[in-house]
């Protein structure tokens, strides 16, 4: 059976299902095959730290980060450390590069070295575990493999007071936020060696009577290709 748009003949119906049904079918194995191969992280945070002293495990006060690649595909991450969140027009930016950094078109990979400066020098003086901590502080990016952790990351509570509070102080707007009582943001960074950041993001609300700050969990997690 034959039909025709002007007397033009376009070919069979069976011809033209089967052609859909071959494109239709190229197009779910590369969608299924890029949702493979997707890069996740999952990051958790407690507010707690432990240390082994003579078999015993003590537990004290403080933030201990945790991260998980959670994809069938081995990648390599490194902690970049913590930092007070930035502006509005500062965060859209940052997020709009991040964004176009992991892509593989050759405009984005000739000027990506560029890209991932601009990027962190926009984002705020970062926070890493202290000396007896370690961790990755060395800074190197580390291979894991499929739903594998990465190295914990631990800030005693004493350390995070001092420090954050330092960095606060070079900073007006958070110094303003903080007089006023008014909730403050501080996010855990990591990064993929493409490049790609990987945030969680930790809510510092101030208490009922405004003379204290307590902690609220928000999950960021970025995904891409």
């Amino acid at each position: 059976m034959q039909f025709g748009i002007t007397g033009i003949a376009i070919g069979d119906l069976a011809e033209w299902v089967g052609s859909i049904g071959t494109i239709l079918a190229i197009f779910f194995t590369i969608r299924y095959y890029n949702k493979d191969n997707r890069v996740d992280l999952g990051i958790n945070v407690s507010q707690s730290i432990t240390k082994e002293s003579e078999g015993v495990t003590i537990v004290s006060n403080g933030w201990t980060f945790s991260a998980l690649n959670i994809s069938a595909v081995p990648s390599a991450f490194v902690f970049m450390g913590i930092r007070w969140k930035e502006s509005l027009i500062k965060t859209l930016f940052i997020n709009f590069l991040n964004y176009l950094i992991p892509s593989r078109k050759w405009i984005i990979e000739s000027f990506k070295p560029q890209m991932v400066n601009v990027r962190d020098n926009l984002m705020n003086m970062l926070l890493t575990t202290p000396e007896e901590m370690f961790g990755t502080k060395d800074g190197r990016i580390k291979k894991v493999d499929p739903y594998e952790n990465l190295e914990i990351q631990q800030f005693p509570q004493a350390y995070l007071i001092d420090n954050l509070a330092r960095m606060a102080f070079e900073n007006t707007r958070i110094v303003n936020k903080f007089l006023s009582k008014k909730k403050l943001k501080v996010i855990a960074t990591f990064m993929r060696y493409a490049g790609k950041i990987y945030k969680l993001e930790l809510i510092l609300k101030p208490s009922s009577n405004k003379k204290s700050y307590y902690v609220q969990i928000f999950h960021s997690m970025h995904r891409f290709l």
